[in-house]
């Protein structure tokens, strides 16, 4: 799988220029996010929260699964889920760049809940399934750059 390393993310969640993503099973197939697309719905309005205030707010989530390089015997799945760490690296540098302060989900909720301030530009990164990689590849690249990230562990799966 290649994917074109560009990453912009704006008030309405648009990647842009174009970000190409590219499967190489046959037959290859492509998809592309056009300049300017809506990514997400606009927000519906809620249930008050317990002061009685209606809060919406706009937080760019970006979900990961493996941060490795993948193995030479990688199913389909691996390989769509994962990206390099010198990609990650440079997801991190490009959202820091453009003024983005990573969040916790808990911060969202504060938010959404009482009003506590979130910075100008937030965004929330997960990481689905507790992967070793992320420990290993992913957590220090956090860390150097002093960013958050909230990780989904799984402890057991269903059929096991």
């Amino acid at each position: 799988m290649a994917i074109t390393p560009t990453l912009a993310i704006t008030p309405t969640l648009a990647i842009t220029p174009t970000l190409a993503i590219t499967q190489p099973a046959a037959p290859t197939s492509t998809a592309a996010v056009t300049p300017g697309a809506q990514l997400a719905p606009p927000p519906i309005a809620t249930e008050p929260a317990a002061d009685g205030v209606v809060r919406t707010v706009h937080v760019p989530i970006l979900m990961y699964h493996y941060v490795s390089v993948p193995p030479a015997d990688a199913n389909i799945y691996r390989l769509d889920l994962s990206v390099a760490p010198t990609l990650f690296a440079q997801h991190l540098d490009r959202m820091l760049a453009e003024g983005y302060t990573t969040i916790s989900l808990y911060q969202l909720y504060d938010n959404l809940v009482s009003g506590a301030p979130l910075p100008e530009k937030p965004v929330i990164l997960t990481f689905d399934d507790g992967y070793r990689d992320v420990y290993d590849n992913a957590f220090p690249l956090l860390r150097e750059r002093n960013m958050t990230a909230t990780l989904f562990v799984v402890t057991d799966f269903i059929d096991e």
